[in-house]
């Protein structure tokens, strides 16, 4: 028996996480006011610019020479100044070998950073880029804090970003940015870097980057929109939510297109969304949707802001019919199962659960495999849960054979078995709940539920009779939540679950520090009966008896009260002491008194048994009595019935004493019973005066009992019980068989006068019918037989007995001198004696 009842949990329901995660698959995340916040959907990209060309300075015209106070006058210069004229003629071809020239004849000269520079120009005119690159690179190489190097670092990321090196691209931008000093030239740099960022992947850099662009008002408009465009999408992306909007606002500020503004609308009303500022993404989609030019796309992704803009807010209503009057606006096709979700969640949260089940449904129809359809199945298992279900397990399982694969780990795989497991345990459907918690990893369990779900999982392994997981499981709780409010019934669990395994010794430790440390709490129960039990287990009765007496003292409505009652009575019976047997005898009265269906039987042996061995005759015949008065069919040991039987018939209760010796017969099998039964049950009744009830058991003992003195004191017996019925015939034979074998003796005498007794019988019986010969032959028998006792035997009870009768035959016979010498002989010799007519014997 698994009692007493305990407290199944204290904490958190499974349930309650349930309702409570969030909507992974439209990004919904926890807010102050419990809802679900969903994240912004991007609209179309912008295509990207390419990188910006650059235009080397036009040098001064040479008509009018620039006064230049460095110049030397010499070959050297000569040479540059004619490869210059050229150049700036766009003279490229021309101009290439005198810049080779002058970079080959004077490679320290002063003008050899430019004239490497301007010489890759002429290549990259001509489309000659590989040697554009080598000259570029010597400026890198020899001239690297020169501006002629930033240009140059410019062209060498313009051919990165052009092969799609970004990376690299990056860099040659970086330097370029550093070394340049006209202030158009920098934001370039800065603007071309940031592309290459963001397609090497680099997005916290490109953001940097386009925000420095984005923030010089002065600058290039278009590559400046295009940079507010960057940094609120590279902020979403980031997270950063705030610099998104603040990015956006800019965008609608300065918008002329309906087509950017709207998107800016969208966009940022997307994110008043995600940042729980309903309020203003409700008046951000009222404003695009009233452009007349809004492209169809973005009215649908304006209507799917106002609905998940409404459910934002909580007003769940207003979600609602906001999708219902705006059925005929097609969403993207992207968003159809995310806006679904959010009406269906809608319906869930006002409780119209039918109406939730129907659109999480459609979902799962009409956008299947995607997390869409997850999330869906999952919130359609909540709400069959609020239903209550009684199929809900059902659906668990299902839900989680469809998505496994898909989705393997996924938190709602987790919440699904934790829901089936949660349902059965609510049910104490021990069994099922071990079988849900099975394989469960307990390091994907949310922590505000944690310690409820370890526990409740242990719990359930417990009952279930996993013993082994139970520990484990237990153990965890144990020592990760000492302080929990279900630590006793953990323990209390956990002790059951050791003394499955079976490992007494720790299981009773766990009952005892319930015992020691949580007076007063309901675990308390268990731990004093599963005590009680491992000790009786382990044969320390005494241990066992205290554990069980202060459980019932201490918890007298206990449901184990009866059991323990019992068990007590039980265990003093077991020390097998006088005192034991005593002690036993109120807890075995008290577990019928309580339960008399379950320990009718057992207790009333037991206290039969008690009586018995403590030699109370009355208190045995107490507890039988007790016993066949409750259950007709009662069944009593017939070695006890027969002992019983016997100590009656030696106080001369002689009912009593046959009431018990019946009890202990087989009539229907005699040999069944021993033969000393019958022979006491045969004398009892023959005192009753039940002269066939005990010729009949007599009957049975001398079927088993051939010769011997034995024999003829039953037949002594019968005969008296024959003599009884007037079967005087019969009587005189179970005389006549009697004194052929005794020969002699005490018995031989008492025979002798039960024949005597016969012939004084016939007498009696022959002189009413007016045959006195007959009368007086038959009592002249009679007292030659009593007079022979009289004379022969002596013996203080047979001998005056003899002589009395023998005395009253006489008297039949008109002998009365006779008669009257033998009453003066017996008044001499046996002045105390009382006629008795039979000498009965208490020895078989």
């Amino acid at each position: 028996m698994k009692a007493p009842a305990l407290v199944r949990s204290t904490g958190l329901v499974i349930a309650s996480l349930a309702m409570g995660v969030g909507m992974g698959s439209t990004g919904f995340q926890a807010t102050a006011l419990g809802q679900a916040v969903p994240r912004a959907v991007p609209v179309a990209e912008p295509a990207a610019p390419r990188a910006i060309p650059v235009e080397t300075p036009q040098a001064p015209p040479r008509a009018t020479p620039a006064v230049d106070p460095g110049r030397v006058p010499g070959p050297d210069e000569d040479l540059y100044d004619y490869a210059t004229l050229t150049y700036n003629q766009q003279d490229y071809k021309l101009a290439i070998k005198p810049y080779t020239d002058y970079v080959t004849t004077y490679p320290l000269g002063r003008h050899g950073a430019e004239a490497w520079f301007r010489l890759g120009e002429c290549y990259y005119k001509t489309k000659q880029n590989d040697d554009a690159k080598r000259c570029y690179n010597e400026v890198l190489t020899r001239f690297p804090r020169t501006d002629s190097a930033g240009l140059a670092a410019y062209r060498m990321g313009m051919f990165s970003y052009n092969a799609k090196d970004y990376a690299k691209g990056a860099t040659y931008f970086e330097i370029a940015e550093k070394l340049g000093t006209n202030v158009d030239f920098k934001l370039g740099s800065v603007f071309n870097k940031a592309l290459c960022y963001k397609y090497s992947n680099q997005k916290e850099k490109a953001l940097t980057a386009f925000k420095v662009v984005a923030g010089v008002k002065g600058g290039d408009l278009q590559n400046r929109e295009f940079a507010l465009q960057e940094v609120a999408l590279g902020s979403t992306e980031l997270g950063k939510k705030e610099d998104a909007i603040a990015a956006y606002l800019e965008i609608i500020g300065d918008a002329k297109d309906d087509k950017v503004l709207g998107d800016a609308l969208i966009r940022s009303g997307l994110l008043y969304n995600e940042t729980n500022k309903p309020a203003q993404a409700l008046k951000n989609f009222e404003r695009s949707l009233a452009l007349k030019d809004l492209p169809s796309d973005k009215k649908g992704i304006a209507v799917y802001g106002l609905i998940q803009g409404n459910y934002v807010k909580g007003d769940y209503d207003g979600a609602i019919d906001t999708y219902t009057k705006n059925a005929t606006v097609v969403a993207p096709e992207d968003l159809q199962g995310k806006m679904l979700l959010i009406v269906g969640n809608a319906y869930k949260n006002k409780q119209m659960y039918r109406q939730a089940v129907d659109t999480f449904l459609v979902i799962e129809k009409n956008h299947p495999d995607t997390k869409e359809a997850l999330e869906a199945g999952y919130q359609k298992l909540v709400c069959f849960f609020q239903l209550n279900d009684k199929d809900m397990p059902t659906f668990a399982e299902r839900f989680e054979e469809r998505y496994a694969a898909k989705f393997p780990g996924h938190e709602y795989l987790l919440m699904s078995r934790l829901i089936r497991a949660d349902w059965w345990f609510s049910k104490a459907e021990y069994v099922q709940a071990a079988a849900a918690f099975a394989g469960l990893d307990v390091s994907k369990v949310p922590n505000k539920v944690r310690a409820t779900v370890i526990y409740k999982k242990g719990f359930a392994e417990a009952e279930a009779g996993k013993y082994t997981d139970a520990v484990n499981t237990l153990t965890m709780f144990i020592q990760e939540f000492p302080k929990d409010a279900n630590l006793p019934v953990a323990l209390a669990q956990r002790g059951i679950a050791f003394k499955g395994i079976p490992s007494f010794d720790k299981a009773l430790a766990d009952f005892t520090v319930i015992i020691k440390d949580f007076r007063g709490h309901p675990a308390l129960e268990m731990a004093y009966y599963q005590s009680g039990d491992i000790k009786s287990r382990l044969r320390d009765l005494p241990g066992m008896i205290a554990d069980f007496e202060t459980l019932v003292k201490t918890f007298p409505a206990t449901p184990a009260a009866a059991e323990c009652w019992y068990r007590i009575g039980r265990g003093y019976f077991d020390l097998k002491t006088r005192e034991g047997y005593g002690k036993a005898l109120e807890p075995l009265r008290k577990a019928i008194e309580l339960d008399p269906k379950k320990y009718l039987d057992e207790a009333s042996q037991l206290l039969i048994s008690c009586q018995t061995l403590r030699e109370d005759v009355d208190g045995v015949s107490k507890e039988i009595d007790k016993y066949f008065e409750a259950r007709e069919t009662a069944s009593v040991s017939p070695a006890i019935l027969a002992w019983l039987g016997e100590r009656y018939f030696k106080r001369d209760n002689f009912k009593a004493a046959a009431k018990y010796l019946v009890k202990a017969t087989t009539p229907d099998n005699p040999s069944g019973t021993q033969g000393i039964v019958w022979n006491y049950l045969g004398m009892a009744e023959l005192e009753n005066g039940n002269y066939d009830a005990s010729i009949r058991a007599l009957d049975f003992y001398l079927a088993q009992t051939p010769e011997g003195a034995s024999r003829a004191k039953a037949l002594l017996t019968k005969g008296h019980a024959l003599l009884g019925k007037k079967s005087l015939d019969e009587a005189d034979a179970c005389a006549i068989e009697g004194l052929q074998i005794m020969k002699e003796g005490r018995l031989h005498a008492q025979l002798q006068l039960l024949q005597g007794d016969v012939f004084m019988a016939r007498g009696e019986v022959a002189a009413p019918t007016g045959d006195l010969d007959g009368a007086k032959a038959a009592w002249q028998k009679a007292a030659g037989n009593y007079v022979v006792v009289s004379q022969v035997f002596v013996d203080p009870e047979i001998t005056p007995e003899a002589a009395h009768k023998a005395a009253d035959a006489l008297d039949k016979l008109g002998q009365k001198d006779k008669a009257n010498s033998l009453r003066e002989q017996i008044k001499t010799k046996y002045p105390n004696f009382v006629p008795k007519g039979r000498i009965k014997d208490k020895e078989v």
